[in-house]
């Protein structure tokens, strides 16, 4: 048994490794959060930012990033937060469509973070999609590798 082997073939294992904690930590923070106490608020602002990517010497590319802005009050005090999508990675009728949902004066539901409301998040009906398949691939992989370089 080469131990190079060994080394090379961990890497599919340790990803797949890395897949799983970030799936089951996604998890328990999606879970925490639907159990927080609702509140409604209102949208002050629904945008789409149309953001440029690349530069002059390749074919343009953009990015449509929703941004909506709302309020609420919790314990007493007015809260303004922002439903910020750092990876939106959807086409521009995807990002039209999820800001026309959200329209200027529209009554929405808001998850209230109970020990910091400033940091409360709309309610939008999200699912997480966690890469449960990805995981799987990479530790079957990683496993298979490893057992090949074992009996090899």
């Amino acid at each position: 048994m080469e131990n190079w082997k060994l080394v090379l073939f961990s890497f599919p294992l340790i990803f797949g490794l890395f897949t799983l904690v970030e799936n089951l930590y996604g998890l328990l923070v999606f879970t925490k959060i639907q159990k927080w106490p609702k509140v409604w608020g209102s949208i002050k602002k629904s945008v789409l930012e149309v953001e440029f990517l690349g530069d002059e010497n390749q074919k343009p590319s953009f990015c449509y990033r929703p941004e909506i802005l709302y309020q609420f009050e919790a314990n007493g005090q007015e809260h303004d937060a922002r439903y910020d999508i750092v990876d939106w990675d959807s086409s521009k009728s995807d990002a039209e469509e999820f800001v026309s949902k959200y329209p200027p004066g529209a009554s929405v539901e808001i998850c209230l973070n109970p020990k910091a409301p400033a940091r409360s998040i709309l309610s939008t009906g999200y699912k997480p999609a966690f890469s449960w398949g990805c995981t799987i691939f990479w530790l079957a992989c990683g496993v298979g590798y490893m057992w090949v370089a074992i009996i090899s």
